[in-house]
């Protein structure tokens, strides 16, 4: 047997094992078995679009309630003629349908131009190649991929136009990552030159079934019953780009949705902001609220009709005023009082949110030169939630730090050389200069570890080599060991080439064990020039110490533990010569598991991993740094200041975590620091226990839990380790101690975090109250703590994109979030709670007029406006647009307030302008106003008002209170606006504009002919009503007194922080102003 990589015993393969594997024979194309190339992601056609997006919008309960007021219109017990309601909520559907349409219009676009682009394929049979469209190629086919060109279908690399068989592809768009990764032509296809040679090889692929694993793929090639295993190397996957790299041909594996890039499409889990679900509550409530007033109305108007039936002749009166009558009655008030639920309720939230987040996308104080990048937003849905947010888990690579990584110290045997200190690296040159030197082979095994056990690969560009690799530690090292004369040269699918000083040192790969956040190191079997087998591995050094043979344990351990204190990374290098008989002992069986299509083959190959990973011999340790972003620590603070508790979540050990912490403000001079380090969870569970006995952590509610954390000589701070955490998963009453000891610190530090704990650890908040949480990361280990906070914030960084896919917003740097937070949240807050409080005021203010006259005559269900003052009409066209304009830029201090008072962030975080109190005293002022404009006019207007003493009845009346509203939820704004522009201002007019014309129009001779026509001209007369002007200023001054007389109540005697605020920028000269 030889042992170079390239030939194995025959193995057989067993076809009535336990498998799960599909084999794909060369020069077969498979129309039939597998699906077609054909991906589609819209949700719509232009079939099903129409229907299909209606039916949606009833998953809203407001449109099924709308709907059914929509249904008895058309009864003869509704006031309202069908054509006013009916029209507005066509209006609304159509808006949201041609929102949804206009969205999915996108995706078809993107789809057609993915499934009609250009394919090219070599037809075994014909001995030619043949354009297609993508959508209609098929397992089995020969794809051809050309430079710059992106990759159809999930492929086998079968050759390339490079002589050493090796093509570069960009990665962008299947996770993120903007470095170029390297592809390599399989040894065992390498005969394979272009297509000519396709047709005397024979071959079968065994390949995994379609999933998502995008780091993970079992394939055996099958030639004349002989079979060899195949890595990643030769998975080329759809929706990468071809670069550097003139063509390649490769065997079509996966098709369509079995493609690993749609296989990685997921739904993205829906979050609903806290506000929303207020909002859901308020509108059930009032839902529920109105039917029970409707049904007492009904029931007052039994009382009046019995009462009043045998004198008020005039009046059509049912002999027998029963159940029946009652229940039609209350129906009629349902549709009477159909605005206190307004039907564009939701539209109008949503385009409001639509608004505010493209303040977010415009701001260029959130844009990052450097990199070219500002932030941005994928929904619209949360924006408000950015106001509210009390605990942030932040990972710490890449988002804390900048993710430029620099080898800076190397511990070899215990010795310490510092790679920025000349002396040192002269003394490493000068030992190596040597034939033979005390601690040569020491160096040399350590560079050589460094050298060789790593992802990277090299490229030339402009006489310059270049490094890439998916992760920045492994350049860092790389580059390190140039320093000293190691410099990595080559890297081919089984062959790595260094130099050590010059010389040349070619190495043949038998195998690669790759990294896995499970595993945490990586190693390589390669065999020397000499023929000889070695073993390099790196990795985290709490499982790399476990896997050495040395009498220096705890000397290792405290080197470490100085590299950490400095805040450096810290990697353990380790490795071993294997003798032949072990080698071959082992080749054995890994070649057996590599080839096995087993279902727990995964383990198996764990399994094997184990068996020649231990023993090692140690090597050294090596320090990377990892320099802080800017403006990080000033951050934290502001984020602290503003009573934000902050979790960092990160893989990191723990004094390098606790050291980066300091320099970040997270821990300082004063804190009490508590650490969760133990190794036996007797240790864990006394600890946590104690803490509960001293601060009562269970017995207590939150709001003591706060005065706790207040009252504090110290700030507290606590540091916990993942397994640690894993001692107490399960045990819901330690977990809820170490929440609620967390929640009495400022900062929390998790170290040695697994992604999935992560999770764990924002989910474990999520258990333990309704917190407004935010997880904020750079990469694709942070997307499943993303997910599951209520809001995701990614960081454009370098270790790809997955973390900004999965957020809802993404900012280039880290200390950004203050102006995310501070700014656009903290508006965002203020401004949507503002400006749904309004759109309540003004249609609940309209209806109690309705309601007051239903009373007024005698519970008879007859409406008070005219139709044509419908309330879709004054919400869309004639109330909207000034509220959306005040409350889309309505400040109640300038941003750089905002962000030197991180105290006022503190509204968002009690809720304060949406709460129960809040909201309820905005329903009294709203009865207030309703009552007012109804009685107002009607006590002012009692009798005839033309010269013959006629009375144009009672439209004339009701119009004039219309009117009247329409100015006092104008002049409303203007009263709680903290902030007055020529764009606001403007909106009024222009809404009053358009309310004035569009009334005018309606009330002409044509068209009112056909909708009233027996009021036509009545709104003109009422214009020319010189007591109108009267009731109108006079009335809105009137109504509007107990707002302003409470506004300066409250302001004065109860301000709040930003009340405090506001007075003080106002009494301050201008001098002071622009300081601040």
């Amino acid at each position: 047997m030889k042992v170079d990589g390239k030939t194995s015993d025959n193995i057989n393969v067993e076809e009535n094992e336990e498998s799960s594997f599909r084999r794909i024979s060369l020069g077969r194309v498979y129309k039939k078995q597998f699906c077609s190339n054909k991906v589609t992601t819209s949700r719509y056609s232009l079939v099903t679009w129409l229907p299909k997006s209606i039916i949606i919008q009833f998953a809203r309960v407001t449109n099924v309630y709308n709907i059914a007021i929509i249904i008895m219109v058309f009864f003869p017990f509704s006031p309202y003629a069908p054509w006013s309601l009916t029209s507005t909520f066509i209006l609304v559907l159509m808006f949201s349908s041609i929102k949804e349409g206009f969205e999915d219009l996108s995706r078809h676009k993107q789809d057609r131009a993915v499934n009609k682009a250009k394919a090219t394929i070599y037809d075994l049979n014909e001995h030619k190649y043949i354009t297609m469209e993508s959508q209609n190629l098929r397992v089995g086919q020969i794809l051809k991929i050309h430079e710059n060109e992106n990759i159809h279908a999930d492929i086998i690399m079968l050759c390339s136009s490079s002589p050493k068989g090796v093509a570069y592809v960009n990665t962008m768009n299947l996770d993120g990552e903007t470095n170029l990764k390297e592809k390599m032509v399989s040894h065992l296809t390498e005969k394979i030159k272009d297509e000519n040679d396709l047709h005397d090889f024979k071959a079968k692929f065994d390949v995994d079934h379609p999933n998502s694993s995008l780091v993970k793929w079992n394939c055996n090639i099958i030639r004349a019953r002989n079979a060899e295993p195949m890595n990643m190397k030769q998975l080329l996957m759809r929706g990468c780009m071809l670069k550097n790299t003139d063509w390649i041909l490769g065997v079509i594996i996966y098709t369509g949705v079995d493609c690993k890039i749609v296989q990685n499409s997921k739904k993205v889990p829906s979050k609903i902001s806290k506000l929303q679900r207020d909002l859901n509550r308020v509108v059930y409530t009032i839902i529920i609220a109105l039917e029970a007033f409707c049904i007492l109305l009904g029931g007052f108007g039994k009382y009046w009709n019995d009462r009043n039936k045998s004198t008020e002749h005039y009046i059509s009166l049912p002999d027998i005023y029963g159940g029946d009558t009652l229940i039609v009655r209350a129906l009629t008030f349902t549709v009477q009082l159909v605005a206190f639920i307004p039907i564009s309720l939701f539209v109008v939230v949503e385009t409001q949110r639509l608004i505010l987040c493209s303040f977010i996308k415009n701001d260029m104080n959130m844009y990052d030169e450097s990199v070219d990048k500002s932030a941005t937003w994928r929904t619209s849905d949360i924006i408000e939630e950015l106001g509210q947010v009390e605990i942030i888990f932040s990972d710490k690579t890449g988002t804390l730090t900048k993710n430029e990584m620099e080898l800076l110290k190397c511990g070899i045997n215990l010795k310490i050389y510092d790679l920025k200190n000349q002396d040192d690296l002269s003394k490493v040159n000068k030992i190596l200069g040597k034939r033979k030197a005390k601690g040569k082979k020491d160096i040399l095994n350590y560079f050589r570890t460094i050298t060789l056990c790593n992802a990277v690969f090299p490229t030339w560009n402009n006489d310059e080599l270049v490094y890439h690799s998916p992760s920045p530690d492994e350049v860092a090292l790389v580059q390190g060991a140039k320093l000293v004369g190691f410099e990595l040269l080559e890297r081919l699918e089984d062959t790595i080439v260094i130099s050590v000083n010059g010389n040349d040192e070619v190495w043949k790969i038998i195998a690669e064990i790759p990294f896995s956040s499970e595993r945490k190191r990586m190693s390589v079997i390669l065999q020397a020039e000499n023929d000889k087998f070695y073993l390099f591995t790196k990795g985290a050094d709490n499982i790399m110490l476990n896997l050495i043979r040395t009498n220096h344990q705890e000397s290792i351990a405290t080197e470490l533990e100085n590299f950490a204190l400095e805040g450096l990374r810290t990697l353990v290098m380790a490795g071993k010569e294997i003798d032949m008989d072990e080698f071959i002992m082992w080749n054995q069986k890994w070649k057996k598991v590599m080839l096995s299509n087993a279902k727990n083959k995964e383990q198996m190959i764990d399994e094997v991993y184990s068996e020649i990973e231990k023993d090692l011999k140690f090597y050294g340790t090596s320090a990377i740094e990892d320099k802080l972003q800017d403006d990080v620590p000033e951050t934290i603070q502001m984020l602290i200041d503003a009573n934000i508790r902050i979790w960092v979540l990160t893989g990191d050990k723990e004094e390098t975590v606790i050291e980066i912490a300091k320099s970040c403000n997270l821990i300082n001079g004063d804190t009490d620091l508590v650490k969760f380090f133990d190794s036996k969870r007797d240790k864990i569970s006394k600890k946590l226990h104690t803490f509960e006995s001293k601060y009562q952590l269970l017995d207590k509610s939150f709001d003591d839990l706060e005065k706790i954390k207040s009252s504090l000589a110290n700030p507290l701070s606590i540091a916990i380790n993942g397994s640690a955490l894993a001692m107490i998963k399960g045990d819901k009453k330690l977990l809820s101690i170490l929440f609620r000891l967390g929640f009495i610190a400022n900062t929390c530090i998790c170290c040695r975090m697994s992604p999935l704990q992560k999770s764990d650890i924002v989910q474990l908040c999520k258990n333990n109250g309704k917190w407004i949480t935010l997880a904020i990361g750079d990469g694709a280990n942070d997307v499943s703590m993303i997910q599951t906070a209520s809001i995701g914030v990614g960081i454009a960084g370098k270790e790809g994109n997955q973390a900004v896919l999965a957020a809802e917003y993404s900012i280039p740097q880290f200390s950004y979030l203050r102006r995310l937070l501070f700014v656009h949240g903290r508006y965002a807050y203020h401004r949507m709670t503002h400006f749904i409080l309004h759109f309540f005021y003004k249609n609940i203010a309209m209806e109690i007029g309705e309601a007051w006259y239903s009373i007024f005559s005698g519970f008879s269900g007859q409406i008070y406006y005219l139709d044509w003052f419908t309330p879709g009409f004054f919400n869309l066209f004639w109330s909207n647009l000034s509220s959306m304009a005040f409350f889309a830029l309505e400040q109640d201090v300038p941003p750089e307030v905002s962000l030197k008072y991180p105290n006022l962030y503190s509204a968002g975080q009690k809720n304060a302008y949406f709460g129960i109190k809040t909201f309820w005293s905005w329903i009294i002022y709203s009865f207030l106003t309703g009552t007012f404009i109804f009685w107002f006019p009607m006590s002012t207007i009692p009798g005839g008002i033309s010269n013959d003493g006629s009375e144009p009845g009672l439209f004339f009346i009701s119009t004039i209170s219309f009117v009247l509203l329409m100015h006092i939820i104008h002049a409303k704004l203007l009263i709680i606006s903290c902030f007055w522009s020529t764009f606001n201002i403007g909106a009024i007019f222009v809404s009053l504009i358009i309310f004035y014309g569009m009334v005018c129009l309606i009330n002409a001779d044509g068209v009112a002919s056909a909708i009233q026509p027996e009021f036509t001209g009545l709104f003109f007369l009422v214009l020319s009503f010189g007591k109108t002007w009267v009731i109108i200023i006079l009335g809105s001054l009137i109504a509007l007194m107990p707002d302003f007389i409470t506004m300066c109540i409250r302001r004065i005697l109860f301000p709040t922080p930003n009340d405090k605020i506001m007075m003080y920028l106002k009494q301050a000269s201008k001098t002071d102003r622009d300081r601040i």
